[in-house]
Order: structure tokens, then C-alpha cells, then sequence
């Protein structure tokens, strides 16, 4: 309100800041409060294949520059928590939003295996360092700038899929892509 009614420039200038900052403050306190709230999974019959379709439509504007392309396999319904699943699915894919420079693709699989399905989330970004690769799913690790990653968004992916007897893995490669594996129980 303040901002709408200052005419002074650098007062507005510093208000905007203000503002940034307010916002910065409030994303990294969600993330403390998503990480601290780490709740059990309600498990119901899901099928991945349209929680994916959902994510990649909630994040459409975020894709609009990106080729994103689909390998659905048929996949028999697991159980799962729609809105924890989601959540998973919607970190990944902003990632490698973050991680894709030109000429952006996203690929996204799904397979069933003998005891599991498997998502794989595969993108040709920046890719991650090597030393990087064992720590990205600890808390408070950021590759990042600061003020632009709280570094809890793949720990409480990492935390979701453990509550859900899965496994998650990633493999990157500098200036190739990064590929994200999860396995769910069938």
C-alpha cells in the first residue's frame, strides 16, 4: 500500500527492497515449516501417470519455453499421498526449470518394474557437480545463490519418498542434464 502511494523514487526503490526481502523471508520460513512438518503419507490408490499430468499442468506458464515430452508406461494403481507425490514431482520439474538455459527439454518416463514403478524426470540443463551429487538431499544444501534457494526442497522431497518405501536417485552430468529416478512399491 505504501508503495502504491510513494512518489518518491528512492523511497520506492527502497520499499521494493523491502518488499524482496519480506518475500524471501516468508519462502524460506515455508520451507522450514514444510521440512518441520514432515507428515505421515495418506495413503489412497493413485496412478502416477495422471498425478504427473496435473504437475505438468499446474506448471504450464513455467514450461512455455520448454519442450516437455512424455514416455507413460501403463502402471497399475499404488498407494500414495496425491498431495506429497505432487509435491515431489512439482521440485523436480522446477529444478530443472532453474537448471535449463535454451533450447530446454524435459523428459518425463514411467515404467513398472517387477516390485516397483519408476519415474524418471530427465532434463538437459546445467547439470550438478560431481562433489555436489551426495549432498543435494541434505538439509539446508544449496547450490544456489543466496537468497535464491532455501536448500530444503529436494530433503523434503528426499524425506517424502523414504515415507512412501521408495527410493529416489539422481545422476548428472555438467553441461548434459541431470536425471532423477523414483521408485514406489507397487
Amino acid at each position: 500500500m505504501l508503495l502504491k502511494k510513494t512518489e518518491d523514487e528512492a523511497t520506492r526503490n527502497k520499499l521494493n527492497i523491502i518488499n524482496d526481502e519480506a518475500n524471501r523471508a516468508a519462502h524460506i520460513v515455508k520451507g522450514l515449516l514444510d521440512f518441520a512438518r514432515q507428515s505421515e503419507p495418506e495413503l489412497v490408490p493413485l496412478n502416477i501417470n495422471k498425478e504427473i499430468d496435473k504437475v505438468l499442468n499446474i506448471l504450464k506458464p513455467q514450461l512455455m519455453e520448454i519442450k516437455v515430452n512424455t514416455e507413460f508406461q501403463y502402471l497399475p494403481t499404488i498407494k500414495g499421498d496425491p498431495s506429497q507425490i505432487g509435491q515431489v514431482i512439482i521440485n523436480i520439474i522446477s529444478n530443472s526449470i532453474q537448471a535449463i538455459t535454451e533450447n530446454g527439454e524435459i523428459l518425463i518416463k514411467t515404467s513398472l518394474k517387477e516390485d516397483h514403478i519408476e519415474i524418471n524426470i530427465i532434463d538437459n540443463g546445467c547439470g550438478i557437480p560431481e562433489e555436489n551429487l551426495s549432498k543435494i538431499f541434505t538439509p539446508f544444501y544449496s547450490t544456489k545463490k543466496q537468497g535464491e534457494g532455501t536448500g530444503l526442497g529436494l530433503a523434503v522431497i528426499y524425506g517424502i519418498i523414504k515415507r512412501h518405501n521408495g527410493s529416489i536417485y539422481v545422476k548428472s552430468e555438467i553441461g548434459k542434464g541431470t536425471t532423477f529416478t523414483i521408485k514406489l512399491p507397487v
